[in-house]
């Protein structure tokens, strides 16, 4: 443990080089639990996040308000304006996003349009299917339910047939896909019981190596990154860069500063949901019902999904028989019919 303030820039030195807002962002997150410890002060943590930004050039290239929302995010803390005025900065939630936006500016492309007669001629591919028929390439999806119906089960069953290219319920999976699953909830021991019986379940053995990993928060000692922050986003890049699917399981566990009935709360997890559609993979969210009936929270969690599926238990439903239910089609964008019949 790192007690003296003297050591701490040592230890942020020691840490991934800045040359980005992101990477600082990065340095900031990784600063975070030191902070919570106690084994240093905000300030100081921000202070000496701020020389090394200074140090690497960031305030020249992307300016002091955009260097000080990085620090600021990542230490999850509130800014502080340097210079002549000090009085600290009190932002709503509504200025807080403002002043995130404002502060990516300098790191945004240029937006630009094409014309309709353009877009009609360009050769997009057509996006190829993962599980039919509601999950495809590029592909948003939702599974909610109660705790205790199921959708953990479910969606090991659905991560197995997609990365052995089988079957799993009324659905198949015409090829193998990678698939990675973020478990954020389950002890190791029962994570690796449950996984067991899907794979002896299943008819076609288990995937080929590299087809189905896993990663899970019972097995790092400080748990998985939290999926609500822009800046804890980025330590997801390297597990993520050969998956097809990422299986996250589920939001209340890896999105842990998201405020389920805020609907702001939920851009964060949004923009990194279309991220990975934009990267080519798909994401199969796993989230628990409320006592309406419907998914806990904000609405909005949907605005982007393709495919919402609801797990309900049958009105004559036992205990005994364990994981029963049936499967509603909440949102089904793409697909109709008899595809999208609850069953």
């Amino acid at each position: 443990m790192i007690r003296a303030h003297g050591d701490f820039p040592q230890r942020l030195r020691q840490m991934r080089p800045i040359y980005s807002l992101e990477e600082l962002g990065a340095a900031a997150y990784q600063a975070a639990p030191l902070v919570r410890a106690g084994d240093v002060s905000p300030a100081q943590a921000a202070d000496d996040l701020w020389d090394m930004a200074s140090a690497s050039g960031l305030l020249e290239k992307y300016g002091t308000d955009a260097v000080q929302n990085a620090i600021s995010c990542g230490l999850r803390v509130d800014p502080e304006p340097r210079g002549a005025d000090s009085e600290r900065l009190d932002h709503k939630t509504e200025d807080a996003l403002d002043a995130r936006a404002d502060a990516q500016a300098p790191i945004l492309p240029r937006v630009i349009a094409i014309s309709l007669e353009r877009f009609l001629t360009m050769e997009i591919p057509p996006r190829e299917t993962m599980l039919t028929p509601w999950l495809l390439m590029q592909g948003l999806a939702m599974i909610y339910a109660p705790r205790g119906t199921g959708k953990t089960r479910m969606a090991h069953g659905i991560a197995h047939a997609i990365a052995t290219g089988s079957g799993f319920l009324r659905w198949a999976a015409p090829v193998p896909r990678r698939v990675l699953l973020l478990d954020g909830e389950m002890p190791a021991a029962t994570l690796q019981e449950m996984l067991r019986a899907t794979t002896q379940a299943s008819q076609c053995g288990p995937p080929e190596p590299g087809f189905f990993r896993i990663a899970a928060a019972d097995l790092v000692r400080d748990g998985l990154p939290d999926l609500a922050n822009p800046a804890a986003q980025q330590f997801y890049s390297d597990v993520i860069a050969d998956a097809d699917l990422v299986l996250v399981d589920n939001i209340s566990t890896l999105c842990r500063s998201l405020k389920e009935n805020d609907a702001d709360s939920w851009t964060p997890v949004q923009s990194w949901a279309l991220s990975l559609r934009r990267a080519g993979k798909s994401a199969l969210l796993i989230h628990h019902g409320g006592k309406s009936g419907k998914q806990r929270g904000t609405s909005r969690k949907e605005d982007v999904l393709d495919t919402v599926i609801g797990l309900r238990r049958p009105p004559d439903y036992l205990p005994e028989q364990g994981a029963r239910f049936e499967v509603h089609f909440e949102k089904s964008r793409g697909f109709h019919g008899p595809d999208a019949e609850s069953f």
